[in-house]
């Protein structure tokens, strides 16, 4: 660990017991910031981060502190390694410090003492790695632009559990809270990169991991895997919610997921026959399942009860609804609910025969998913099968979509994702199918549906069938082609353009006389361009 001397500015570094005791700096990184190469250079000294440090130490020395932690130029960022040893050691260098002051550089005292409103809107409670710094000292005092002193965390709890969500009793013992509140006080938070609003939270949960900058949300991922295998007991790591209609797997995407769990507190399984969930893979395995009516017969719907509960209804404990997914495996049906509901684990009630025998296997993460918003797509439909003995007959499309015909050809658009569009071609020998256009995983897809019977299904019933049967492809599809009753092939492909500068995706839908595969179709299109130009590669 580096240290600064308050009195010289100078830097020195210690090893485990030889570390001596030693103040430590809160803030948030502005535009001018020392680093340790540049500490002693004289230009350095110009700039607003080096009046920070030296404003810091003469606080310390005048309160008797000899030495002092900075993290801006007591770690050599430009090392990995140290950067590294830096972040998982960092909630234990604050909890281990002897004070620490955190500067508001955007509170001012005029008259000496600061408002409650103007304390409350700082940034620094609005930065991820202040968490933490809040969280592990013994002791923190709050200072604003002068150095001037605003008051304690103990004098402030009131005004800073309410702007952080973190009660009072958390605040003097943050280790007892559950995973679910504990997410929940970084919901809000925010960080200049996605991946340091995982490795922030690293000491809050007691855990270190490798740090991998460039992972991007997988960060928050391996934080998840990593606190279901050291707290298998605690089942508030599915407790969150998130406004998509998406089924997901049973991971959040982010800590924000979470802004609706800080009263979820977690009680000790009274059932001895309970058993922790277990990670396989991608998987994660969970038993105490229940058979649930779904919102149709054809869907099967399960409920897994969590061992934990919201604080003021102790006695219900929080379910999640489970649906079928990829490759056969379950996933979350409705992310943006939980439910409350009875269960023999918090109870003394007798085990239902069977209950924890009934297991199933989950996705952890969503495959395949995107965390992005979702970005509304517009399909233009060109249509050559029209002059080709084929007709439109019917067309739906789910809400939030439209779909007009425009200038010969069609328009569609889609504003959610899951959304799915059916039109319906006959042709004049009988020949019929249905053209599919969805959205998956926010990428467009095309799908052909042959033969279709005319009395039943509706095309809403299809669409809706289509949409809850297929949703988690790994990728859209692009290109296909299909043989029809008769002698005809249906063959449509997608391809994104911009068009009039929109980015659009372009379905072209024709017929073909034969019976060959797509992929001899262009072989045999790529045979005939070779023939006409034989100084041209192929493709294939």
């Amino acid at each position: 660990m580096r240290l600064l001397n308050t009195s010289t500015l100078n830097l020195h570094e210690f090893f485990d017991d030889q570390i001596p005791s030693y103040a430590i700096l809160s803030h948030i990184w502005g535009d001018e910031e020392v680093t340790l190469q540049d500490l002693e250079k004289e230009e350095s000294k110009e700039r607003a981060g080096y009046a920070k440090i030296t404003g810091c130490c003469a606080l310390a020395l005048s309160n008797g502190w000899e030495w002092l932690w900075i993290d801006t130029c007591c770690t050599d960022k430009t090392s990995s390694a140290e950067l590294s040893e830096a972040i998982n050691s960092m909630y234990r260098w604050y909890r281990d410090s002897e004070v620490c002051y955190a500067y508001l550089s955007d509170c001012f005292l005029p008259l000496g003492k600061i408002s409650d409103v103007d304390f409350c809107k700082s940034r620094w409670f609005t930065r991820g790695w202040t968490l933490q710094e809040l969280l592990a000292p013994s002791t923190v005092i709050f200072y604003d632009r002068n150095w001037c002193e605003i008051g304690t965390r103990s004098s402030l709890t009131p005004q800073i559990s309410f702007v952080t969500g973190i009660s009072s009793q958390d605040m003097a013992d943050p280790q007892s809270a559950s995973i679910a509140a504990k997410m929940s006080w970084a919901s809000k938070r925010q960080t200049s990169r996605v991946e340091d609003m995982a490795y922030s939270l690293l000491g809050v949960f007691d855990l270190t991991m490798p740090l991998l900058y460039g992972e991007g949300h997988n960060a928050f991922k391996r934080l998840q895997y990593e606190l279901i295998g050291v707290r298998s007991d605690d089942e508030s790591i599915f407790a969150w919610k998130l406004h998509d209609p998406r089924p997901r797997g049973m991971l959040a995407p982010c800590p924000a997921a979470f802004a609706d769990s800080g009263d979820i507190v977690t009680f000790v399984n009274l059932d001895p026959l309970t058993r922790p969930p277990r990670v396989t893979g991608k998987l994660l395995v969970m038993n105490g399942i229940s058979p649930v009516r779904g919102p149709t017969e054809d869907v099967k719907t399960s409920l897994v009860t969590l061992n934990c509960a919201r604080q003021a209804n102790i006695n219900e404990s929080l379910g999640i609804r489970l649906v079928p997914g990829v490759h056969g495996y379950y996933m979350r049906a409705d992310p943006g609910t939980l439910l409350e509901c009875e269960s023999p684990r918090n109870t003394n009630q007798p085990t239902q025969p069977g209950f924890y025998n009934n297991s199933l296997e989950i996705w952890l993460n969503q495959p395949y998913a995107k965390v992005s918003n979702f970005t509304p797509h517009r399909f233009h439909i060109h249509l050559p099968l029209l002059q080709q003995g084929f007709r439109l007959s019917g067309k739906f499309l789910s809400d939030c979509g439209h779909l007009w015909p425009l200038n010969g050809c069609w328009q569609a658009t889609f504003s959610i994702t899951r959304a799915v569009g059916v039109m319906m071609f006959i042709g004049d020998t009988g020949e019929n199918f249905l053209l599919i256009l969805a959205i998956r995983d926010n990428l467009p897809s095309v799908d052909v549906i042959v033969p279709y019977e005319t009395l039943t299904p509706s095309l809403e019933e299809i669409a809706t069938r289509y949409r809850d049967k297929h949703y988690g492809n790994i990728r859209g599809v692009d290109e296909l082609l299909k043989p029809l009753q008769g002698k005809n092939n249906v063959l449509v492909t997608l391809r994104k353009k911009l068009l009039k500068g929109k980015r659009t995706n372009v379905v072209d839908v024709s017929i073909r006389q034969d019976k060959t595969t797509s992929i001899e179709v262009i072989a045999r299109e790529e045979k005939d361009c070779n023939s006409q130009n034989p100084g041209r590669l192929s493709r294939l």
